[in-house]
């Protein structure tokens, strides 16, 4: 919401966005102060506590008719329901939380997701730490969410849960856009495909995974281009800054910039000067902490791109492993 008023004042703007795109957005914006933040300090409940403050303080400071008017929208929208649909969307709720419930044992989560995210609760940036691990060199932005969002400190050990709500949230707004639609075709297919996504993806929901957000975003953009296609030219939020911040999740979702860079070039086109500094600069603000903390992890500015060696710190990790590295990942897209 914060990230929304500031682009709708400056840019004089009146988007709007529905459930969905508030939180991804907000996972946006979050990821910049948490990344500048970890540079010199642990990303744990004392960061978490700092960012309740604030969007309390926020929330209730400068919008108080807009929590009304939203709680009001949200209301309506489930009295339009039927009571058949209404108690598919509660079954939908429950058998979610009771599938979360179980942690499914993944290769990786235990090889060294767990031990990045534990890392980024108990200290800041550690200079060279991929030379204890090279994989720690991964340096994705769902690990420092994750670390905020452990509950460690209540629990005595941590959950993972991040991956796990924007999955039900993006299933929650599937099936409500089915109802609305009265079961349009277009809508059927969206619902099935995203019920093959969770089936195909089913062994790595319960646990870490740094593909399962990347993927089921990207699925949720799609989806929307699909059911809306003006979004393109109404979101602009949506269509740049998102597929920004999923590039520094999971860098395979590189391809996914290319909606970004074609709503940047139909901006200019249009000589929207002020949404396109302001939208530069925001992902400017996501993407610039990820690099310096790539650098101060590995040593390399993206790794294991070791054709990108522009620095020479004596942390940095052996130029043999990166490139090893880099084979073995080619090896497994390759196969696999």
């Amino acid at each position: 919401d914060v990230l929304l008023t500031l682009y709708n004042r400056i840019c004089k703007r009146k988007e709007k966005c529905n459930f969905p795109d508030r939180v991804f957005l907000g996972l946006c914006f979050l990821i910049i102060p948490l990344s500048i933040w970890s540079l010199w300090l642990p990303s744990n409940q004392i960061f978490l506590a700092v960012g309740l403050l604030v969007c309390f303080g926020y929330w209730g400071i400068n919008n108080q008719k807009a929590e009304k008017i939203y709680i009001r929208t949200i209301k309506s929208n489930l009295q339009t329901l039927s009571l058949q649909e209404t108690i598919s969307i509660i079954i939908f709720i429950l058998a979610a939380l009771f599938f979360f419930s179980w942690q499914q044992e993944v290769y990786d989560s235990a090889f060294y997701h767990y031990q990045n995210i534990k890392w980024n609760e108990e200290f800041a940036v550690v200079p060279g730490i991929a030379n204890i691990d090279d994989r720690f060199g991964f340096n994705s932005n769902f690990f420092l969410l994750s670390a905020i969002f452990s509950f460690r400190f209540l629990l005595g050990e941590a959950i993972y849960t991040l991956q796990s709500l924007i999955v039900t949230i993006i299933g929650l707004w599937i099936l409500c856009e089915l109802f609305k639609s009265r079961y349009n075709i277009k809508h059927l297919i969206i619902f099935t495909a995203y019920i093959l996504l969770f089936w195909v993806s089913i062994y790595f929901l319960g646990n870490t995974s740094t593909d399962v957000i990347p993927n089921f975003i990207a699925f949720y953009i799609i989806a929307r281009i699909i059911l809306y296609p003006d979004l393109l030219k109404q979101n602009y939020l949506i269509g740049i800054i998102l597929p920004v911040f999923l590039l520094t999740c999971k860098l395979s979702l590189f391809p996914l910039g290319l909606i970004s860079l074609y709503l940047i070039y139909y901006l200019i086109k249009e000589k929207k000067h002020k949404i396109i500094t302001f939208i530069c600069i925001i992902s400017f603000l996501i993407i610039l902490p990820w690099l310096i903390r790539n650098v101060i992890i590995s040593g390399y500015l993206i790794y294991p791109l070791y054709q990108i060696d522009l620095f020479n710190f004596d942390w940095k990790v052996p130029h043999e492993i990166a490139v090893k590295e880099r084979d073995y990942i080619f090896t497994i897209g390759y196969y696999f």
